[in-house]
């Protein structure tokens, strides 16, 4: 709780309530809070210790406690810099949801594949998957080119703008959908303006087309083995010119970027180089762009996606990962039978 900022700045809040035709009495529901926040909260006091020392104990048993729907809307003001929006708040001081009654085990399945298993079910039910905002995320996704960046806000603003939401009046906001098609045009334009020409070009946009399509198995499976993967490793030793030199001229144009100097396998002793897709392409492919998961490729998977020469076998060695991954999980070499069933 920062008292300092909350008396600096409650009136703001205040003043958005009334602007976005709040009613009356919730208006003054909130007053009337922030009032008693001010008269008995102490300073470095968090929300709960102060919801339990100072309103808790009149609250009425068995009943839900409507003060902290005030305290939630003033907690997220003023800790996280959120207005009301008429939609469910993001943080509350007190959290009820089923997560807090699972067992260690499950939270921590849960927060490794939490980002994988959104984009899943958005996905699934042909829902746009929000999975960046914020200046910050849109820092990360320039990785330190300072013309994406700029690209990225400029596109966010127009969107914001076709919305109608005035993102450059000084009580103006951008909406999670503008920064997602803000975000998602850029990432179209990086990919066509790599400057790769000639059939050397068209064969790196098949390579990293394949990549891709890669990495999503990782993402959209029903038994994936690891989580957001956006990297690759791979065994230079073995490696055909051709795909080596795919490999290198992506480089080049920034479409993959190293992020480990070559080093030595532990058991085989080869070596071995870490590639990442460059984040601002994630979006394209709605991958994630913060690595954590990285993928052991093998000659195989390197020569279909890299090899231009290897291209007509980059779906049998999809489809044997894809088989793998998901139900009903047939494994390589196995055979099926056919069930005949009498009319």
């Amino acid at each position: 709780m920062d008292l300092k900022n909350l008396k600096n700045n409650y009136e703001f809040l205040l003043s958005h309530m009334k602007k976005e035709s709040y009613s009356h009495s919730y208006i003054e529901r909130v007053s009337v809070e922030l009032n008693r926040i001010f008269k008995y909260a102490k300073d470095n006091e968090s929300y709960l210790e102060y919801y339990n020392r100072v309103l808790k104990p009149y609250a009425k048993e068995g009943q839900k406690d409507h003060r902290l729907y005030t305290l939630n809307v003033i907690m997220n003001f003023d800790i996280y810099n959120k207005l009301p929006n008429r939609t469910k708040v993001k943080h509350k001081v007190i959290d009820n949801s089923i997560y807090y009654q699972l067992c260690d085990e499950f939270k921590n399945i849960i927060e490794k594949y939490k980002n994988d298993l959104t984009a899943q079910l958005c996905e699934e039910n042909g829902e746009e998957y929000y999975a960046y905002s914020g200046l910050s995320d849109l820092i990360t996704l320039s990785w330190g080119n300072p013309r994406v960046l700029l690209l990225l806000l400029k596109k966010t603003i127009e969107k914001s703008e076709v919305f109608q939401e005035r993102p450059l009046d000084s009580d103006g906001q951008i909406s999670l959908r503008a920064q997602y098609m803000g975000i998602k045009e850029t990432s179209g334009w990086y990919l066509d303006d790599s400057e790769l020409t000639g059939q050397e070009g068209c064969y790196a946009i098949t390579a990293i087309r394949n990549l891709a399509e890669y990495f999503r198995l990782y993402r959209f499976s029903d038994k994936p083995t690891d989580t957001s993967v956006c990297a690759f490793n791979y065994g230079t030793e073995d490696v055909s010119h051709n795909a080596s030199n795919m490999i290198r001229l992506m480089e080049l144009h920034s479409l993959l970027v190293r992020v480990d100097n070559e080093r030595k396998q532990k058991n085989s002793g080869k070596s071995e180089i870490t590639y990442q897709l460059n984040r601002i392409l994630a979006p394209n492919w709605n991958l994630p762009s913060a690595r954590r998961g990285i993928a052991d490729f093998g000659n195989n998977v390197i020569e279909a996606i890299f090899n231009n020469e290897s291209f007509s076998k980059f779906n049998s060695e999809y489809l044997t990962l894809k088989n793998r991954m998901n139900a009903p999980f047939i494994k390589k070499d196995s055979y099926t039978t056919e069930l005949q069933f009498e009319e």
